[in-house]
């Protein structure tokens, strides 16, 4: 299961501040670091978004998550249109992920960033392509925050130009 999907799974539920799951055996065959004794999910709530943090099952590394709703300027966007828009989404690596939920749901809009980048440390060690060695673990307190950021941000954001507008027909 891709780390979105897993994310989509978790956002039908009723979350409450601090909900944390652990989903990942295969973390239990990687190395000792502080990913052994982090949750591979938080689904929170800030400031009326819904964000969830979560390891990728395969990388072992984290990604943050934001969904906007229907009506917000953001909804419909991709990263790419948002940048051409003037928007600059601050969020560690950048956005690397817009999209509508899995089945049809199209009542949110998914914002995505991954801690997957040049000297980002993965946990699996089957996933390092040469020696890093003085990659970083981004661990769940730094996603957690990146994602309040996240939500910080499109908080305030303004409408896009029309002719950038996701959802102009």
């Amino acid at each position: 299961m891709s780390a979105i999907a897993f994310v989509y799974s978790l956002s039908g539920l009723i979350a409450h501040q601090g909900e944390t799951y652990d989903l990942v055996p295969e973390k239990a065959s990687w190395p000792e670091g502080a990913w052994t004794k982090e949750p591979d999910a938080v689904v929170f709530e800030h400031r009326g978004f819904w964000c969830a943090v979560a390891r990728h099952p395969v990388q072992g590394s984290l990604v943050g998550y934001v969904r906007v709703p229907k009506g917000h300027p953001w909804y419909g966007a991709t990263d790419r249109q948002l940048y051409d828009a003037g928007v600059c989404v601050d969020v560690h690596g950048g956005l690397s992920y817009t999209a509508f939920g899995e089945d049809g749901d199209t009542d949110g809009w998914y914002l995505g960033f991954d801690c997957a980048h040049y000297l980002d440390f993965s946990p699996n060690p089957r996933c390092h392509f040469g020696e890093i060695s003085n990659g970083v673990y981004r661990d769940v307190g730094y996603v957690y925050e990146q994602c309040l950021s996240l939500a910080r941000q499109a908080e305030a954001a303004e409408p896009l130009p029309r002719m950038l507008d996701a959802t102009a027909n």
